[in-house]
């Protein structure tokens, strides 16, 4: 055994690829491929190994330790009456005048929550109008002015025809009920 004698060794190569053609030149291709493959995928484990070494583990926590649910944006529907008073204690220009006031709900089953709209007609004027509408937003955080349509029949009449609509969002009964 002496040295590696580089000219017999290159020879043996070029002889190889001279004997077989282009199946050498394909075998060649195709094991470059699988060693590129072979090292990307050991790359890929290597860093991975690295990863979970480096990973903290979270500590567990129990049911008793986690804090309450924050407070709901929405008030239960067993609050319907109370608001709905209020409502429409806010919303009368003149307690004396008759008005005409139609109620709806609206079920959404996808956001669990109940919509009541009150759709109420009277007759008031600007300076009225203006306050009454004003404190209809104060009325709860999800109660909202949904649609407003004043009328009058010539510009010098001071009192409007006014149809005002509020909504107001509750949970779902079926939620309410659990609670």
């Amino acid at each position: 055994m002496g040295a590696i004698n580089i000219r017999r060794w290159a020879w043996t190569i070029n002889r190889w690829f001279l004997l077989r053609g282009r199946l050498a030149w394909l075998q060649v291709a195709a094991g470059l491929v699988l060693s590129v493959q072979v090292l990307s995928l050991m790359t890929s484990l290597h860093r991975l190994a690295a990863s979970d070494e480096d990973r903290v583990v979270a500590p567990t926590v129990s049911l008793a330790e986690t804090a309450p649910p924050p407070e709901q944006p929405f008030p239960p529907f067993s609050e319907r009456f109370a608001l709905t008073a209020q409502a429409l204690s806010k919303l009368t220009a003149d307690p004396n005048k008759p008005g005409k006031i139609k109620f709806a709900y609206d079920q959404s089953q996808e956001a669990r929550i109940i919509r009541q709209t009150a759709t109420i007609a009277t007759d008031a004027s600007w300076q009225q109008l203006g306050p009454m509408l004003d404190s209809a937003q104060g009325i709860g955080r999800t109660a909202y002015i949904s649609r407003l349509r004043l009328t009058r029949e010539d510009a010098s009449q001071p009192a409007l025809k006014a149809e005002i609509q509020v909504t107001i969002a509750y949970r779902d009964a079926a939620e309410a009920g659990t609670q």
